[in-house]
C-alpha cells in the first residue's frame, strides 16, 4: 500500500503544475485530465455503486424520505422501520464477522 499512496502523492503533485503557471503541451494536459479521474477516484460510477448497493438495501426507505406524502398503498411506517432495522442488523452482522476473520487472521499468524 505504501507504493499506492506514493502513486496518489505523485499524481498530486503533477496537478498543480497548472497552478503554479507551469507551461505545458496540450497532450500533458491531456493527460493531466485523465490523472485527475484517477486521483479523485471518478473511476468508479457513482449511480452505478448506488444502484448495485444502496437501493436493494435502503431504496424504499430512501424514497419515503424524499417522498413522504406521495405514498397512498397503506403501508404502515412500523413496516417499513422494521425492514430498516433488519437491514442495519443484517449490516452490522456482517460487520462483526468480517472483524471477527481479521483478528483470527492475526491470531493465527502471531501464533504460527
Amino acid at each position: 500500500m505504501k507504493y499506492v499512496w506514493q502513486t496518489f502523492n505523485t499524481l498530486q503533485i503533477i496537478l498543480v503544475f497548472p497552478m503554479l503557471m507551469v507551461k505545458m503541451p496540450v497532450n500533458v494536459t491531456n493527460v493531466q485530465d485523465s490523472f485527475k479521474k484517477i486521483v479523485n477516484l471518478d473511476f468508479i460510477d457513482k449511480k452505478k455503486v448506488y444502484k448495485v448497493i444502496c437501493e436493494p438495501l435502503f431504496g424504499e426507505i430512501i424514497e419515503s424520505i424524499k417522498n413522504p406524502d406521495s405514498d397512498s398503498s397503506g403501508e404502515f411506517l412500523a413496516e417499513r422501520s422494521k425492514n430498516l432495522v433488519l437491514q442495519i442488523v443484517i449490516l452490522a452482522a456482517f460487520v462483526i464477522v468480517i472483524v471477527a476473520l481479521m483478528v483470527s487472521l492475526l491470531v493465527i499468524r502471531i501464533c504460527a
